[in-house]
């Protein structure tokens, strides 16, 4: 009787008649290359929270048939907070208000601590910065601003997805030049960085 013992073979890699496997080494390093860990999200919180509803409680009481009108703002900032470490902030305003009359306020800086490898490009630190971990913290602002809003007496508020990919983002530099329209490179650790991106049209739901 003959056995077949195929422990430590991948069924699914082609063998040669030689029976090695006919794996090119140079593949498996540029997936590997593909693969490597390029940040790591160490925790995430509220730095600053505002919320101001300045007529109420009358304002529940009226009745009110015009529609609000609400203004969003968006702001992700970077900044260095040590060796190959980022302090990542998305900082968010909600107004909403009906003419000159403010029913509320909010102003939230949400941030997040992020580690970043050595092997990275700034076109990478860029990415990672300014657009995977405010894509990533957007989902928990979204959740407070609903939260804050439901818990005062209002409607909740949920803000409309932004797309962190494609946003066309303006630095503003840090040295007080002009902002450009180009994402911002992060090469040194000594800079920070602070990027303006385009009202959110959401209304209210």
């Amino acid at each position: 009787m003959v056995e077949n013992n195929n422990i430590g073979t991948n069924e699914n890699t082609p063998v040669n008649g030689n029976g090695n496997n006919n794996v090119d080494a140079s593949s498996v390093g540029t997936e590997k290359a593909k693969q490597r860990k390029k940040y790591e999200i160490l925790n995430q919180f509220i730095k600053d929270l505002s919320f101001e509803a300045p007529n109420s409680p009358k304002i529940f009481f009226e009745r009110i048939e015009e529609k609000p009108a609400i203004e969003i703002g968006f702001e992700v900032k970077s900044e260095a907070a040590g060796e190959n470490l980022f302090e990542v902030n998305l900082h968010v305003t909600v107004k909403n208000s009906i003419r000159d009359r403010v029913l509320y306020f909010i102003e939230l800086s949400y941030s997040s601590m992020v580690g970043i490898m050595n092997e990275n490009t700034a076109e990478e630190n860029t990415e990672i910065l300014l657009r995977k971990v405010p894509a990533y913290l957007f989902p928990f602002v979204r959740g407070i601003v609903a939260d804050l809003t439901r818990e005062s007496g209002f409607p909740p508020f949920v803000l409309a997805p932004v797309d962190f990919e494609n946003v066309e983002m303006k630095r503003n530099d840090i040295n007080g030049q002009q902002p450009s329209a180009q994402p911002a490179n992060i090469p040194e650790i000594e800079k920070d960085n602070v990027v303006q991106m385009p009202a959110n049209p959401a209304e209210s739901k």
